[in-house]
């Protein structure tokens, strides 16, 4: 762990958590929503095991003495717990049983209303939660749930700038691609193929390019990275991507360039791409570990966040393949799973959550850019 990096806080999620993303809506980016996913012992008298989760609704408090006293048990710190931080606190704001299994995925959409939360399930469920001033605080409601697989969901990305109407794309662990459409009476699916023939585990969208294609990214277990364009659908990808040697396990677009993708797998690799000429990588970056997800820094777009699984967390360069920072995991055998930047903070610090498997915590961190 380098010197730029800081510890700032920690929160117990009780149940293993996998995923973590911070709010991108102005007025809302010291929230945090953290997923989990528990495999429950098998039933009595049945060979079924049960998958649940939950979703926490945190607030990242900068400094403790900022933080509410007149609800302690609300507030994540206290001397005696693992939850004791170094500068800031986490606010337990809700924490939302999940009503189709364990979250093993989720995005933010930053509406002008009012910010909304996709999960993605174990279920089989993508479910819509708004959140909401219910009086005394915000909460997370749900609105909406919608069967669109029969086994687990692996994966959740919005397709373009959420509007009104708004597209996500999501896959499952048989390898189909489902694209879903929220519309003011609800979700629906708009269309389905199988994209691989193994677990999907990551997809990715992004804004319509300049002739006005719709391009959709997947990455799965066979080793492939596929594009496909929505208005052909799923017939066959326009291109194939085999450079990795292991799974293709996260997968983002540049949130401002267009003509530059990073993929991660579990072969301890970050590729950076021009979707202009897929032959081979513009760089590539060696990571601590399997690569689980990834997500670039909002404010510059430079640096890219990694949770590498046994291997914690990397603190990327992609254009010079280099690493710049790293966060260990606190416990042994846990898997670093989730990871995202928040929003709005000063020029020269940057601050990222982290959550694990098995230790079932979630992290906060500061990053300095040198």
């Amino acid at each position: 762990m380098g010197v730029n990096m800081e510890l700032l806080a920690t929160y117990d999620t009780v149940m293993n958590a996998d995923s973590v993303e911070c709010c991108p809506s102005n007025g809302y980016h010291d929230y945090i929503a953290c997923g989990t996913y528990q495999l429950d012992d098998t039933t009595p008298g049945t060979q079924k095991q049960t998958r649940k989760g939950q979703v926490h609704l945190v607030r990242y408090i900068n400094s403790v003495a900022d933080a509410p006293d007149s609800d302690p048990a609300r507030v994540k710190d206290n001397s005696q717990s693992e939850n004791r931080s170094v500068r800031g606190v986490l606010e337990s704001v809700q924490s939302v049983d999940s009503s189709a299994g364990g979250v093993l995925d989720m995005r933010w959409v930053d509406l002008p209303e009012q910010p909304q939360l996709l999960t993605a399930t174990s279920g089989g469920h993508l479910t819509l939660y708004a959140l909401a001033d219910t009086g005394n605080t915000d909460s997370l409601i749900e609105t909406d749930s919608l069967s669109v697989s029969d086994t687990l969901l692996l994966s959740l990305s919005t397709l373009g700038r959420p509007a009104t109407d708004y597209s996500v794309a999501t896959t499952d662990s048989t390898g189909y691609l489902i694209v879903v459409t929220a519309t003011d009476s609800g979700l629906v699916v708009s269309s389905r193929w199988r994209a691989h023939d193994m677990e999907t585990w990551s997809v990715c969208g992004g804004d319509p390019d300049a002739n006005g294609n719709q391009l959709v990214y997947s990455g799965a277990d066979d080793c492939k990275l596929k594009i496909w364009d929505l208005r052909i659908g799923g017939s066959h990808p326009v291109s194939v991507i085999t450079y990795h040697s292991m799974g293709v396990t996260a997968i983002q677009r540049h949130p401002r360039e267009p003509n530059l993708l990073l993929s991660g797998s579990y072969d301890e690799t970050c590729g950076l791409w021009d979707p202009r000429n897929y032959t081979a990588p513009l760089a590539v970056t060696p990571t601590s570990g399997g690569v689980w997800r990834l997500r670039w820094e909002p404010a510059h777009c430079e640096v890219v966040a990694a949770a590498c699984m046994y291997g914690g967390w990397n603190v990327l360069e992609p254009r010079t393949s280099t690493v710049l920072g790293s966060i260990p995991l606190r416990n042994e055998g846990s898997l670093g799973y989730g990871v995202d930047w928040m929003f709005g903070r000063e020029t020269g610090t940057a601050i990222i959550a982290c959550c694990s498997f098995y230790d079932h915590t979630l992290g906060i961190w500061s990053y300095k850019f040198n």
